[in-house]
């Protein structure tokens, strides 16, 4: 366990493509400077063709102006043909670059042949090492509450990252969501066959409950504040969605452990919970 928990203040990169899905990203990267001082890079791949200047960067300012926000625009047009392969490129490149602590970047569903074969956000979090919070919109016109007062940390694993409990602490500082509730979920999946009640009253299960509790207080005494510890049996990724629907949860952040090989990021039960989630989810991956 860390002995100081908290965001630190690197520099945060925030790719973008200017379309408008994205203003959950542009939020997400605009609070976490608000409340931890971290400067923001809005960078933009250009196409060879692209000409217009994109309406968003208006809508953009105005946010940054009213958090008195400023950021920096950099912009890098591709030599060759577009791509989504030459537009992560150009990104993984940037992001590697040693001024970047963080890359916030917008995630969202895309045709099947491009989830196959990897996303641009996907491709980038293969190859970046670093912190990376994925802004998930499974659905278009999703958005993210500006004040979000239930924010729950949901991870398969029986330790959860403490970037996650970090930046679901940062989106509840300020004043306006100081009585946010914060709750911590290890999901843990149950045989098809065996009933829930035989399974909560087991010792296994209690002996879970108890070492997440434990886990729980010791990021409660490093960020004085409260979390709430849950551990969560489910059978399929819809049992916690439907938790996530009852709770009136605002906004849940996956907290996922980067692969040490190359394999999918994700997993079939967390893009599960992910592609039909009902709002916007935030995927935290850790450094190795």
């Amino acid at each position: 366990m860390a002995k100081e928990l908290g965001w630190e203040q690197g520099r945060i990169l925030l790719p973008v493509s200017y379309t408008f899905y994205e203003l959950n990203a542009f939020y997400i990267a605009f609070y976490i400077s608000e409340c931890s001082g971290s400067p923001i890079t809005v960078f933009h791949v250009k196409a060879p063709d692209e000409r217009q200047q994109p309406t968003l960067l208006d809508e953009i300012h105005d946010f940054a102006a009213r958090l008195r926000l400023k950021y920096e625009v950099k912009e890098k047009t591709l030599d060759g043909k577009f791509s989504h392969k030459a537009v992560a490129s150009c990104i993984i490149e940037e992001a590697n670059k040693m001024e970047y602590d963080c890359v916030v970047m917008s995630a969202h569903r895309e045709a099947f042949y491009l989830e196959f074969f990897g996303r641009v956000a996907d491709r980038v979090v293969r190859e970046v090492n670093k912190k990376i919070v994925l802004v998930e919109s499974p659905k278009e016109g999703l958005k993210i509450p500006l004040n979000p007062k239930r924010i729950l940390v949901a991870t398969y694993s029986s330790k959860v990252s403490k970037d996650a409990v970090s930046l679901a602490t940062l989106l509840t500082s300020s004043a306006t969501t100081t009585d946010a509730e914060i709750s911590v979920a290890e999901i843990v999946e149950l045989p098809p066959t065996v009933p829930l009640d035989i399974v909560v009253e087991s010792k296994d299960f209690k002996q879970t409950q108890r070492t997440f509790s434990h886990d729980i207080g010791e990021y409660i005494k490093l960020l004085g504040r409260p979390l709430n510890p849950i551990v969560l049996p489910i059978r399929e990724p819809g049992d916690a969605i439907n938790y996530f629907k009852e709770k009136n949860i605002d906004l849940v952040l996956v907290s996922v452990t980067r692969p040490k090989i190359a394999r999918s990021l994700l997993s079939k039960r967390e893009y599960g919970i992910i592609k039909d989630s009902p709002f916007v989810t935030l995927v935290v991956i850790s450094p190795q």
